[in-house]
């Protein structure tokens, strides 16, 4: 597991937007916040539809140096609702540096016609030797799950409480649970979400140090 400093998962500012026609973005994000290069790095679009029903035709990607281009294809149909669309889309691991993703939202015709467009900026940090380390010494298991898990903590965890969370693909926060921190395997409950993949991250209290990954529920 990766450490890195993030206070909440939150969007990264939008640096620049072109509102357009029927189709508009509302928010991009990069999952993890603080990514890494070790970590498979993910966006999360969200946009708004005038007509429906809305859904995703195709999408590309080109990386040129730290430029990113995303292209995405959405129709809509004839039915006279507002509708909202979350989406996401593995860029993979990237090589540390500071990136500029430019999203692009098109409706896919014989000519497809650009409806928003939107840059933002991220920045991927290198890996220490302190990083992989801890991996080997805090997890989470079984993974997959049929809900219940066990947080295997490191040797060093000290006292207090520890903040874990879950989260949906969409980047939505489900479950803000405060743990005992005084003991290297912690039980956790997680058997009211169904079945799907989630991410988490958890910290100490009063430390800005987070630790994320992905989850998997599989109920039988």
């Amino acid at each position: 597991m990766i450490l890195f400093s993030i206070a909440i998962l939150i969007s990264i500012s939008i640096l620049y937007s072109n509102k357009a026609n029927c189709q508009n973005i509302i928010d991009l994000s990069i999952y993890p916040p603080n990514p890494t290069s070790l970590d498979d790095i993910i966006l999360i679009s969200e946009n708004l539809f005038t007509s429906g029903p809305c859904w995703l035709d195709s999408s590309s990607m080109s990386i040129n140096a730290f430029d990113i281009k995303y292209d995405t294809y959405f129709s809509t149909g004839m039915l006279a609702v507002m509708c909202t669309s979350f989406d996401t889309f593995q860029l993979g691991p990237l090589s540390d540096g500071t990136y500029q993703l430019h999203y692009n939202l098109y409706h896919p015709s014989a000519s497809p016609q650009l409806e928003d467009s939107a840059t933002i900026a991220f920045t991927v940090g290198s890996v220490s030797l302190s990083d992989t380390k801890t991996d080997k010494t805090e997890f989470i298991f079984p993974n997959p799950t049929d809900g219940k898990i066990i947080l295997k903590l490191s040797e060093n965890i000290g006292d207090g409480e520890l903040i874990f969370r879950i989260f949906s693909m969409q980047g939505r926060l489900l479950k803000n649970m405060e743990l005992d921190a005084t003991k290297s395997e912690i039980q956790i409950d997680l058997s009211v979400l169904p079945s799907g993949n989630y991410f988490y991250d958890y910290h100490h209290k009063g430390n800005q140090n987070y630790t994320s990954g992905k989850l998997v529920i599989t109920k039988h």
